[in-house]
C-alpha cells in the first residue's frame, strides 16, 4: 500500500510541534517546568505534544509566550 501524504492541517500541527521543542531545547526548559509555567497540568502537556490537534488556544498561547515564540506565523499559516 502507497504511503499517504499528510494533510496540510497534520503537517501545520506536527511542524508545530517540532517547533515548540526545539524551543523547549534552546530555553532549556523541560515539561514540567513548562507546564507549571503555562498554569497546565503535565499529563495535559504531554497529550498536546502527542496529539497536537488537541491544543485549546489558550493553552497554545501561553506556552508559546513562555517560548518566545512567534504568534503571528500561526495566524499567517492557518489563515492561508
Amino acid at each position: 500500500m502507497p504511503k499517504l501524504r499528510e494533510s496540510p492541517q497534520q503537517k501545520f500541527y506536527n511542524g508545530l510541534t517540532k517547533d515548540i521543542q526545539k524551543k523547549m531545547i534552546d530555553a532549556g526548559v523541560g515539561r514540567k517546568e513548562l507546564a507549571d509555567r503555562a498554569c497546565i497540568h503535565y499529563n495535559t502537556l504531554s497529550k498536546r505534544l502527542k496529539q497536537p490537534d488537541t491544543w485549546i488556544m489558550w493553552e497554545l498561547v501561553a506556552v508559546m509566550t513562555i517560548l518566545k515564540m512567534d504568534l503571528g506565523g500561526i495566524y499567517e499559516t492557518v489563515a492561508t
